[in-house]
C-alpha cells in the first residue's frame, strides 16, 4: 500500500506533518470517506493552540473507524495456522 505525508504551516507558525495517510483508488468504496476523516482531522489540529509536531492519521482512523472499514483501508494481514 502507498502512503502519504501531508505537511502544513499551523496559525501559531509551527510546520505540522500528518503521517500514514492511504492513497486510494477513486473506484475504491471508502475513498469519499477517508477524505472527509482527514479534512475533520487537519480542521481538528487547526484550532488546537498549541499542536505536536508529527500526527499519525492511521492512529486517528484507527480510533474512528469501524474495525472492518479500518482492515479493508489498511489490509490488515492476520496469520493463520503459523506453525
Amino acid at each position: 500500500m502507498i502512503m502519504k505525508s501531508f505537511y502544513f504551516t499551523h496559525a501559531s507558525g509551527k510546520t505540522v506533518k500528518i503521517m500514514d495517510i492511504p492513497v486510494l483508488q477513486a473506484q475504491h468504496p471508502l475513498t469519499f470517506h477517508i477524505q472527509n476523516r482527514l479534512q475533520l482531522f487537519v480542521s481538528k489540529i487547526q484550532k488546537q493552540k498549541h499542536p505536536l509536531y508529527s500526527y499519525s492519521f492511521r492512529e486517528y482512523l484507527r480510533n474512528c473507524m469501524k474495525w472492518p472499514d479500518y482492515s479493508n483501508v489498511y489490509e490488515v494481514n492476520s496469520l493463520e495456522k503459523n506453525a
